[in-house]
């Protein structure tokens, strides 16, 4: 436990438009979900009706004790957080320093308590006791996490299938799961299938890179929803780019990945060039320029024989994802215009 001293001062007052607080004779318990390692507000603020009745009292001391029962409400409950009448604020070790209140938000009735980062220890039932001049107030709620992870975990690169989990703590039955993408329900297809509580990506591109968000609802009618950005490995650009050279001209082929590997500390990547020409098979080993992802087959004089479909290979973690090329060499004639 710790001792401090909070300075007044002033502050951004945040309302939490579904919060509730309750009389010590009816308490509601409400619902909060959020995911690990995000920032929590536990909601606990005034009605405008309660407020504008106790405004005076409100510039008086106000205590205001948080208090956390575990994941079963029949467990003992133990302190969170306190602020006392003298402004003396005690917190628990296990809180420290992630559990805080915003005491400049006391006079305008606001007793939410923030929690960031979040940890998944910190589900269960929460209790904040205020009391300011003759009034006493409860607010209690519930503290539900809600989880999406991705499968397998690490570096994702195009092609190679996937499985996006989606969990919650809550105790009731999963009824229906949905799932979108940039804000688009996901329509459930041979690519994208559902699982119970899961979305499998059997083959999945860059284009499915993003933010996803599922929604789940249980036999309760409670509904919960989760986020998560997922990001892909692979090519940049068209799917299969035509780079048109006249005969005796340099020809750039291009191979850009998505992301840079270098930047993004993945190391092991490699690439390598091959085409068939006259029976024969060409290939070509490409280290990467600079630090951009790049690839690229540069042909310094080409010719009519030159012509025809390049494949680009990159490996990645031994994984290999392919890029096909064509070269398209004109004759004088060729590029001559049409008049």
């Amino acid at each position: 436990m710790t001792l401090a001293f909070m300075p007044l001062g002033l502050a951004l007052v945040l309302l939490v438009t579904n919060a509730s607080s309750t009389s010590p004779g009816a308490p509601r318990e409400q619902r909060v979900w959020a995911k690990v390692g995000d920032l929590v507000v536990l909601p606990c603020h005034l009605s405008p009706h309660e407020l504008q009745r106790s405004w005076k009292q409100l510039y008086e001391k106000t205590a205001v004790r948080w208090e956390r029962h575990g994941e079963s409400s029949h467990k003992e409950p133990h302190m969170v957080l306190e602020v006392e009448y003298s402004g003396l604020l005690k917190r628990a070790r296990s809180m420290m320093p992630r559990a805080s209140v915003r005491e400049t938000g006391f006079r305008q009735g606001n007793f939410s308590l923030w929690i960031e980062p979040l940890l998944s220890e910190d589900a269960g039932h929460y209790e904040a006791l205020v009391r300011y001049g003759k009034e006493t107030r409860r607010c209690q709620l519930e503290l539900g996490m809600v989880t999406v992870t991705v499968n397998p975990p690490g570096l994702l690169v195009e092609a190679e299938p996937l499985l996006l989990n989606c969990n919650s703590s809550h105790p009731a039955k999963l009824v229906d799961m949905r799932w979108f993408h940039n804000g688009s329900l996901v329509p459930i297809s041979s690519r994208f299938r559902s699982r119970h509580g899961a979305l499998s990506i059997s083959r999945p591109t860059v284009s499915d890179s993003g933010p996803w968000r599922c929604e789940l609802t249980y036999s309760d009618d409670e509904r919960v929803s989760a986020s998560f950005n997922l990001q892909i490995l692979g090519f940049a650009g068209p799917v299969s780019p035509v780079v048109y050279a006249a005969v005796g001209s340099a020809a750039n082929l291009p191979c850009l990945l998505n992301r840079d590997p270098s930047a993004s500390s993945i190391p092991g990547v490699s690439a390598h060039w091959s085409h068939f020409a006259g029976g024969d098979l060409k290939i070509w080993d490409i280290s990467r320029n600079g630090s951009n992802g790049s690839f690229t087959l540069h042909l310094s004089e080409v010719g009519p024989q030159d012509a025809g479909q390049y494949c680009c290979a990159v490996s990645i973690h031994g994984m290999t994802i392919t890029r096909d090329v064509t070269l398209a060499v004109m004759t004088g004639e060729q590029w001559k215009p049409r008049g």
